[in-house]
């Protein structure tokens, strides 16, 4: 293979832009030029404005598959270029704005959400996108497992209206958050005869093989290009041994708004390709914050241009039940006064420090806690405060001696078992950790395993006593909605119980065996299921007045129709609940956002904070024409 300097060979101080340059070549020029096919045929030929976004993806483009039940090859990043969304929720306040759905209405006293969809859209073929094609991919869903399902039926109302039936009362908002910001997956033409299939079986057996029957189905590059059921603005219609590219289709409703004709996915497979891909000047645009590592060695005009927190933090997770220490607040508060998440956020290349520990992240903050947040005991999140550390300690007790931890007997603590994975937000938290929390006196025996050896210690009972501190993300990713912080039934919340990415499925039923038997800590765990609180904020000590909230009766509260002031006043008090008792400790907020090429692009100069499950800056701005070409 030959080696691409990206050279446009003018003189000393004379430049040409890539984009002019392999125009000005066409395609034999571009080819010789590079001698290898790790660069496609020429961009933007024609006059056509285009845009090559690198995107960090381990399948070979030609591997892809379209199947979005299927276990391996979808791409969910890829996709969302090519599908409809249903809707986009921005995060600086919170407010969903549709783009598929023309209205909802939830009924509480039938427990069902009566959904209208746009009349305008519309798939690649030209036919008609309409309820029944969202229709047929819900109920082949709610069909694979009926019975684990929150709905009790779908129905198809009329060509643009279907009714969802719950099984229980539902929040309408935590469920049209995450819902509705789906993409518009294919619909009748492609799940019709799946869904027959499941309305014919009559077992779970019979369910579960139709389920890996579909889980197996490979829906190929040509197969999804022929059949046409793509619904998004752009359309895909050629794929290389490294690269996808998609043109604007003029069938879109937002199709003659779009300035950029032509996309280009340029897959990076390894690290290696990535930097090759930014440093050499071949992406105009990517998701997320532009890494740190390539800062000066990539051109200046890529740049980040919106950053936002994506609703993950990486917290310290804190296993109560093996170590006295830990089940004592104020240890755990001179822990967080010893960790500064400054350089962690720094190190991470897409974070930013814990303003406040209310474990939310800070658009939260400002939405659901107002003034309160500003009441907040505060740890010195951007600071290892060893003072303040040692202070804390004194109020039970403990103390640092010598640079070391002791207990109130005078002896040293027993060793912190620190376990966590190499993947590179958790470890590098854990590696701070670790450091800043050895640094102040702490003992800690620091090690790492692979990602699903550290989920199985840290998930099954009978190896909770071989850890004690873990990393892991503190996520609201499944609802998008601020409860999900402080939810008993995963990993990402409070946790009570044996439960990771879902919950366990009999969690609910043991802890009201818990609760019932006089239980005020979890067994798995040892954290409060009932934890008393004081009723002023801010206050370090249960002095004076205090109440007793319930963890596991306020998240089931929060998830069924409440008003909004209910749901803020329930999300107040779990914030303050977490910020008085440091159940677990954030270290540092992941960012999302977006990057691009500022040189040959105009971007929006607006205030565009947004948020999602699959809302990354990169798709909105593009696909609502907020992008377009330097003009000449």
């Amino acid at each position: 293979m030959g080696t691409d300097t990206s050279s446009d060979g003018s003189s000393p101080g004379e430049t040409v832009s890539r984009r002019k340059f392999l125009t000005a070549l066409g395609v034999g020029g571009a080819a010789g030029l590079t001698g290898c096919s790790m660069v496609d045929t020429p961009f933007g030929a024609g006059g056509r404005a285009g845009l090559d976004e690198a995107m960090s993806i381990s399948i070979p483009p030609t591997d892809i598959n379209w199947n979005p039940f299927a276990t391996e090859g979808f791409s969910e990043n890829l996709a969302n270029w090519v599908f409809e969304w249903g809707a986009v929720l921005f995060h600086e306040n919170a407010r969903l704005e549709p783009w598929a759905y023309d209205d909802w209405e939830y009924d509480s006293a039938s427990n069902v959400l009566t959904v209208t969809l746009r009349d305008d859209l519309a798939q690649w073929s030209g036919d008609p996108y309409t309820a029944r094609d969202r229709y047929t991919y819900q109920e082949l869903v709610r069909l694979q497992s009926p019975e684990s399902s929150q709905f009790e039926r779908i129905e198809l109302r009329d060509p643009t209206t279907i009714a969802y039936h719950f099984k229980t009362p539902t929040n309408p908002d935590i469920f049209t958050n995450y819902e509705f910001v789906r993409p518009l997956y294919q619909g009748r033409s492609r799940w019709q005869p799946w869904l027959e299939r499941y309305q014919d079986a009559t077992t779970a057996t019979e369910r579960d093989a139709i389920t890996k029957e579909l889980t197996e189905l490979s829906i190929s590059n040509a197969e999804f290009m022929d059949a046409a059921t793509g619904t998004g603005a752009y359309r895909l219609t050629e794929v290389s041994d490294v690269s996808a590219t998609l043109e604007r289709w003029d069938g879109h409703r937002n199709g003659a708004s779009i300035d950029i004709d032509t996309l280009r996915v340029q897959f990076a497979p390894s690290q290696a390709r990535f930097g090759q891909l930014l440093t050499q000047d071949r992406a105009d645009i990517g998701r997320g914050i532009f890494p740190v590592e390539y800062r000066g060695a990539a051109p200046t005009h890529l740049e980040t241009l919106s950053e936002h927190p994506t609703l993950n933090n990486v917290k310290l997770l804190i296993n109560w039940n093996n170590r006295p220490a830990l089940r004592d607040v104020n240890v755990r508060r001179a822990m967080a006064a010893a960790i500064n998440t400054e350089p962690i956020a720094a190190a991470a290349g897409n974070g930013e420090p814990i303003p406040v520990h209310s474990g939310m992240d800070p658009s939260f903050n400002r939405t659901y806690l107002g003034p309160q947040r500003q009441q907040y005991i505060d740890y010195k999140p951007r600071a290892a405060d060893h003072e303040l550390a040692e202070r804390f300690l004194e109020r039970s007790g403990y103390s640092r001696q010598h640079g070391t931890v002791v207990r109130p007997d005078g002896n040293e603590l027993q060793p912190l078992r620190f376990v966590t994975d190499t993947d590179d937000q958790w470890f590098i938290a854990g590696k701070f950790v670790a450091a800043q929390l050895k640094q102040f006196g702490f003992p800690v025996e620091f090690r790492t395993v692979d990602r699903s050896t550290k989920l199985d210690i840290i998930y099954e009972h009978q190896r909770m006593d071989e850890w004690d501190l873990s990393t892991e993300s503190h996520y609201a990713g499944s609802t998008l909605h601020p409860f999900s912080y402080f939810d008993y039934r995963t990993f990402w919340g409070w946790r009570l119980g044996p439960a990771t990415f879902t919950a366990d499925a009999t969690l609910n039923a043991t802890i009201e065996e818990w609760l019932d038997g006089g239980e005020t800590h979890s067994p798995y765990n040892g954290k409060p299921l009932r934890p008393e609180i004081p009723t002023t904020v801010g206050h370090l000590d249960r002095e004076g007045s205090t109440t007793t909230i319930n963890v596991y009766e306020l998240i089931n509260e929060i998830r069924s129709p409440v008003s909004e002031e209910r749901a803020t006043e329930i999300v107040r008090q779990l914030s303050w609940a977490w910020n008085f008792l440091l159940p677990d400790i954030d270290t540092y907020v992941v960012l999302g956002g977006m990057w691009g090429d500022t040189n040959q692009y105009d971007w929006p100069q607006q205030s565009w904070q947004y948020t999602g499950a699959n809302n990354a800056s990169v798709y909105y701005t593009v696909k609502h024409g907020l992008v377009s070409p330097v003009e000449e």
